[in-house]
């Protein structure tokens, strides 16, 4: 398997050699004031990364190097600003600096005593052909950047395309930048543009993605950070996944347009807790437009709006303590909503038209879950409510009147006569197996705690 190459091993033995001062293969320091650069063998930098991020796709990452002397431009220490990145500041580096430009033809790193700064106008061209990327354990902050691939297919690994990566305690602050032409391979760890804070050590500080243009990357990634904030940028055209989402904690997703991705639009999965996704628009997704699965619990899916997409709107699968509330699904091929093997989840105030099949469907709840569907329009979908072992539903003040006929569907279908009678819902009723009832009241929400 490639996380055994040959070379990742080396890598750990050549780290280790070089922490004891034993030996320091490929390595040229240049200083300038309070700032060290240098040039580094690149075994050392893929041991680093396989400690905090693992070794999925290194293999690649080793073919998309020169063979003769693969070695990264290393910042170890002190505040760089693009000019400080230069021919003249680190010798021998494969840069070429013009204007408010560097075009980087080999890895760049941030080390975490190190700090990227670029400024408006400032671009970082990455070189596919000679393997570039740029690899942050320190901080990067960019405010009207521009960072993007460039070039033809590698000859050494034809699927490599440079990326930015963030691992361990590193943190990025990127506003109202752009970012194009990154990614590549199946793991969240080169997708792109990616945050993955595994490790002993927490992140130094939350990372901000806000106000960005991020246009063909393969994926957006942020997996175990804490307090990251997502929003208004403009995600497009990505390869795979726009959002992904992975076992973070207090994550907010906001105002963001995800358009036209070739698989989810946005995935929050992996065991996360208290994500808010809020105000965010999801349109012409491949797949599903908003899919939350595997142990997510304290979840927010507020006044999104989602339309157009291959498959189904807002899909919650093994999802605990979840409100879905004031969002709009259009048009979907598939269902609008759907909760499957749930639990304490809330439907409410949403708005569902124009869906390829039902406008909301529960199916494999637990005995004795309760889902409870409050202030639901329902209009024009392939049928209304419909349920598979759905178990207990509560419903109140929804809206089927411009449903009918096809107001429920599967397992519920031998409860259209009440429903019917009902199509505003002025009563609240209970829906259960072999039964349906007249109850005094809804059920008090489960609430939502970042963290837990």
């Amino acid at each position: 398997p490639e996380g055994c190459d040959l070379m990742v091993w080396r890598a750990v033995i050549a780290c280790l050699c070089v922490a004891i001062g034993a030996a320091r293969p490929g390595y040229a320091e240049a200083t300038d004031g309070d700032r060290v650069a240098a040039l580094l063998d690149m075994r050392i930098v893929l041991a680093q990364l396989a400690v905090t991020a693992g070794t999925n796709d290194h293999l690649t990452i080793v073919r998309a190097q020169p063979q003769d002397k693969p070695q990264a431009i290393v910042l170890s220490k002190g505040v760089f600003h693009l000019s400080d990145i230069s021919p003249q500041t680190v010798p021998d580096a494969d840069l070429v600096q013009s204007d408010r430009m560097l075009v980087v033809g080999q890895p760049l790193v941030v080390m975490r005593d190190a700090e990227l700064v670029l400024e408006p106008g400032d671009t970082i061209q990455l070189e596919r052909e000679t393997g570039a990327f740029l690899l942050n354990f320190g901080t990067i902050t960019a405010k009207g950047a521009r960072i993007a691939g460039n070039g033809g297919v590698n000859p050494g690994a034809a699927d490599f395309r440079p990326f930015v990566l963030t691992v361990g305690s590193g943190s990025i602050d990127l506003e109202a930048s752009h970012m194009a032409s990154l990614g590549f391979g199946r793991s969240g760890n080169f997708a792109g543009l990616s945050i993955i804070n595994k490790g002993l050590f927490p992140a130094d500080a939350p990372s901000r993605l806000v106000g960005n243009t991020m246009r063909d990357l393969r994926s957006v990634v942020l997996e175990n950070s804490k307090d990251s904030v997502v929003t208004g940028n403009l995600i497009g055209t990505s390869k795979s996944t726009a959002l992904r989402l992975e076992g973070v904690v207090a994550a907010r997703v906001t105002e963001n347009q995800i358009l036209a991705s070739g698989r989810h639009g946005i995935r929050v999965t992996d065991a996360s807790k208290g994500v808010v996704l809020a105000g965010n628009t999801v349109t012409k997704s491949r797949g599903t437009s908003v899919l939350v699965d595997r142990r997510v619990s304290g979840l927010e899916i507020t006044k999104n709006t989602i339309s157009e997409g291959a498959k189904g709107g807002v899909s919650l699968v093994g999802v605990s303590c979840a409100i879905v509330a004031q969002n709009t699904v259009t048009g979907v091929r598939q269902k609008g909503l759907s909760v499957r093997a749930s639990t304490d989840v809330r439907l409410d105030g949403n708005q569902l038209t124009g869906n390829g099949s039902d406008g909301i469907y529960v199916a494999e709840q637990a005995p004795d879950a309760v889902t409870v569907l409050t202030g639901n329009i329902l209009t024009r979908n392939r049928s209304g409510l419909s349920g598979a072992s759905a178990q207990n539903l509560i419903l109140h003040g929804n809206d089927f009147s411009q449903q009918f006929p096809r107001i429920l569907g599967g397992d519920l279908t031998a409860r259209i006569e009440t429903v019917a009678d009902d199509l505003t819902g002025e009563r609240v009723l209970r829906i259960a197996p072999g039964q349906s009832v007249e109850v005094s009241a809804v059920p008090a929400p489960c609430t939502p705690k970042a963290g837990g």
